[in-house]
């Protein structure tokens, strides 16, 4: 399977990876749909992204884009303009992101395909997890302050890549107060089983 090959990951998910040389991992991004719309979450598009797009626009036409953090601009702009398309950015990343015509979101605020917000500190600036409630038992999508890279594991984000230490613990308390039985990743494979129970054990 190539790394940028769209894959049905869960119920309404779709996901792909794209190889970054740049911090040596994998941006992961997603196409979630519901059943009248559909939005895509951190887009990154590999150098030839035709066949990817054409792959996205055969499951759903994107409603949205929804950007998660101030380091995960990507390919939004590319992507709002093949699916003319608004891009919607957390409030207090907007400056960082130097997007234009965005709808900026905060904590607490609904997002198209029932997505919910969630506050996060301790990776890059102006982060929100986004919660997909009453589905698989709850889904909850993650850009920075947890990741699942092969070298690091299931992990708060680590200090050499930005991570502080004592913000993410307070995060990891805050997404554990949620309803999620299923867990996505800005980088690395999710964790589709237990994975409320297993994001518990990082605060052991």
């Amino acid at each position: 399977m190539k790394d940028t090959e769209l894959r049905p990951l869960a119920e309404g998910v779709h996901g792909w990876g794209v190889y970054s040389p740049a911090i040596d991992a994998m941006l992961e991004s997603y196409l979630v749909t519901a059943e009248d719309e559909a939005v895509l979450i951190d887009p990154a598009l590999p150098e030839l992204p035709e066949e990817l797009l054409q792959a996205i626009e055969a499951v759903a036409q994107p409603d949205a884009i929804v950007v998660t953090t101030s380091g995960h601009r990507r390919a939004a702009i590319d992507a709002a303009e093949r699916f003319d398309c608004e891009i919607h950015a957390p409030s207090n990343a907007l400056e960082r992101l130097a997007l234009h015509s965005t709808t900026p979101y905060g904590d607490g605020d609904e997002l198209p395909c029932g997505l919910r917000a969630v506050e996060v500190n301790g990776g890059y600036p102006g982060e929100c997890a986004l919660l997909r409630p009453g589905v698989a038992g709850g889904q909850l999508f993650v850009a920075d302050v947890v990741i699942h890279l092969p070298e690091t594991g299931l992990a708060l984000l680590p200090e050499e890549y930005g991570g502080k230490p004592e913000l993410l613990r307070e995060s990891l308390d805050r997404l554990l107060e949620l309803d999620f039985a299923q867990l996505f990743f800005g980088h690395g494979p999710p964790v589709l089983e237990n994975a409320k129970r297993r994001l518990a054990a990082l605060r052991d």
